[in-house]
């Protein structure tokens, strides 16, 4: 069978992910950190943000990521003014909503982790879950009525 691709195929093969996280470097007065982005999205995009230090809100961000699909490079950093109290382990965390004018493709999660002084970072990609079609109310109307009607004729056809 061939024909276009269903709504949730196309929603499973976008995504903006992170990679290749290098120059890496963190202390409990921030990190820093380059990475290459991968934007799988055709068209443009727009990504609307929020970060938490240690499960704690800490900013917004809003970016025009232009038109994918892409790779590019890019960075993750902050400097924490004043810094966490008395210690140098913690994560912070990019939650990042990609949009296409008012659609939501999905989120990109970055997760930073300093522990004492030792960098990590991880991506994921999480789609938006598709709407499952549930067809107009009059199909079902009409749906409603013809199996009344065919319950009707059995129930006919059997006292006959």
């Amino acid at each position: 069978m061939s024909g276009p691709a269903t709504p949730g195929a196309k929603a499973a093969s976008e995504s903006l992910t992170y990679d290749n996280f290098t120059q890496s470097g963190c202390s409990q007065a921030g990190f820093s950190t380059l990475a290459i982005g991968h934007l799988n999205i055709v068209g443009p995009v727009v990504v609307d943000g929020t970060t938490t230090l240690d499960g704690v809100n800490h900013d917004s961000y809003s970016l025009d990521l232009n038109t994918g699909p892409a790779t590019f490079d890019t960075s993750f950093d902050r400097t924490f003014a004043p810094p966490p109290p008395a210690s140098s382990t913690y994560t912070f965390v990019f939650d990042s909503t990609a949009r296409q004018g008012s659609r939501e493709v999905g989120r990109s999660v970055t997760t930073i982790s300093c522990a004492n002084g030792a960098f990590s970072a991880f991506n994921v990609w999480i789609p938006r879950a598709e709407p499952i079609p549930t067809g107009h109310p009059g199909a079902w109307v009409a749906l409603a009525l013809l199996l009344t009607a065919a319950g009707l004729a059995r129930l006919r056809a059997g006292r006959a």
